[in-house]
């Protein structure tokens, strides 16, 4: 049976590249923290760009494509099962969740492989025609389904002076530029000019990127001083009653320390204070709080109340103890902060995963409010709100990012890097300092450029007397977004529709 037999070679055929497109999508994974090896991720993305010209069908390209962000983000995304580790009773939906969210990352990869071959005629048009679907996939990442943007090619350069290109281009546009380096080399077969152009186009953004980094930022001797808290609280007991006094002790102790300067603001991470001290509107003294930490203004991560509705919130509090101002986030985790249709998961035990009342947090409202206080203006960023790059520039301008949180959801090893990297991105991108505290790390000020000033480790407790670096101008980015992004996209798409009608000349 001829035909059955070449059915079948076909099959072993497309499952020896599918194996294969994994294996890439792994090794471009390990670009990211805390691998951080961008060589590998070029050559991934290189080696998924040659499969997708030797296939036949965008069925196969799309089925490469499947593969190739399995591997991918089944490594970059491997801290999604710690949440569930945490309380043992819901540690059965931890293969199920992750396994759910790497498929669905997946299919945005599936896509952009399936219309680049559509697209493409020719090897270089297929190659141009995955680097730019590839950019859009993030694009929509950021939007769809309450958006997820996680582990974007562009966040590879997070240790390089590369990231500093983001400054003009956003994430998005550098993430085009590296797809661009990676698929060049391909894209002209056994030519030199491929490699020529990749290598150039790499070098120019590094150029441009050492440049923009060498810069030295000059620290007025009348910066403020500001105590970044870390106190290291183990997830599985921070929300414990019977542990509350004993963790608000730590960070009372952490918070009183003798340093070398005075201070003029104490920060606490993320629902630092859990139980309900701030239960109802018309409570506004924390005079108990200013009184232990010596009058000092302070910033504090708790979850508050308004009415009958909670909001996981950031409270600035002023020196007599009084609340002068409250962010409420405004972009939360779902199924982490709120349960979508929870009287049906909940009988699956999908509510051991937000572990609020009833229907979880309440978003905040996005009034475009600017925090003023002694760091002057603030930008405050609750978690997962630093994913977005939308949402942390179109706020008011501040001189300052202020960001808490608790990353001891992601575990130790990938999840808080992979956070910390995309904090830093922002920084980058708006020519913003970053003051970011988080309960279990990467706590960490970083100045206008992303540079790390100090920081306290995953799993550290203690705290950092940093003074507030000053910002930079407003950077391309800050001032136009994704306008020089989808420039870029513009002048790809450009050049492939040319491509395409010279060919069919």
């Amino acid at each position: 049976m001829p035909g059955v037999a070449r059915v079948l070679d076909r099959l072993q055929g497309q499952g020896a590249a599918c194996a294969l497109a994994a294996g890439a999508g792994l090794a471009a994974g390990l670009g990211h923290p805390p691998y951080s090896l961008p060589a590998l991720f070029l050559l991934g993305l290189g080696v998924g760009a040659l499969l997708l010209c030797t296939r036949q069908g965008w069925v196969h390209a799309g089925t490469l494509g499947l593969c190739f962000g399995a591997g991918h983000f089944g490594l970059t995304l491997s801290w999604l099962v710690e949440p569930f580790l945490v309380f043992r009773d819901s540690v059965w939906l931890a293969p199920i969740v992750a396994g759910l969210m790497i498929v669905g990352m997946s299919l945005f990869w599936m896509i952009a492989f399936a219309l680049a071959w559509i697209v493409g005629a020719s090897r270089l048009e297929k190659c141009l025609a995955l680097a730019l679907f590839l950019t859009l996939s993030g694009m929509l990442r950021e939007h769809a389904f309450s958006g997820f943007p996680w582990a974007l090619p562009a966040y590879v350069w997070s240790e390089s002076p590369i990231a500093q290109v983001a400054s003009a281009t956003g994430s998005h546009g550098l993430t085009l530029l590296t797809a661009l380096v990676a698929v060049l080399p391909v894209a002209f077969g056994r030519s030199a000019r491929g490699w020529t152009l990749a290598l150039a186009l790499l070098a120019t953004m590094a150029g441009l990127g050492q440049i923009r980094q060498s810069t030295q930022l000059v620290l007025p001797r009348d910066q403020p001083v500001v105590r970044l808290v870390q106190p290291n609280i183990p997830q599985h007991l921070k929300w414990s009653p019977e542990h509350a006094a004993e963790f608000l002790q730590r960070m009372y102790r952490l918070s009183v320390q003798p340093g070398d300067r005075s201070l003029s603001q104490i920060i606490w991470p993320e629902t630092a204070i859990t139980f309900e001290a701030y239960k109802h509107e018309e409570v506004t003294q924390f005079k108990w709080l200013s009184d232990a930490v010596g009058n000092i203004p302070m910033i504090v991560g708790i979850p508050s109340w308004r009415g009958d509705r909670p909001f996981n919130s950031m409270l600035f509090i002023d020196s007599s103890g009084k609340v002068s101002d409250v962010y409420d986030k405004r972009h939360l985790v779902p199924f982490g902060e709120y349960v979508p249709f929870y009287g049906l998961l909940a009988r699956f035990g999908i509510s051991a995963v937000a572990r609020v009342e009833r229907f979880g947090f309440t978003a905040g409202a996005d009034d475009g409010h600017v925090y003023v206080g002694p760091l002057g203006r603030m930008t405050p960023v609750i978690c997962y709100e630093m994913v977005f790059p939308r949402e942390v520039r179109m706020r008011p301008r501040p001189d300052v990012i202020v960001q808490i949180t608790n990353d001891a959801w992601f575990g130790e090893f990938s999840g808080p890097q992979q956070h910390f990297a995309q904090s830093r991105m922002r920084s980058i991108e708006l020519g913003l300092p970053l003051l970011r505290v988080a309960n279990t790390g990467i706590s960490a000020a970083t100045d206008a450029h992303g540079r790390v000033l100090s920081s306290l480790d995953v799993g550290e407790q203690g705290f950092l007397d940093v003074s507030v670096p000053p910002p930079l101008p407003p950077t391309i980015y800050a001032r136009f977004g994704e306008l020089p992004a989808l420039l870029l996209l513009a002048a790809s798409a450009a050049l492939l529709v040319r491509r395409r009608l010279v060919h069919r000349v």
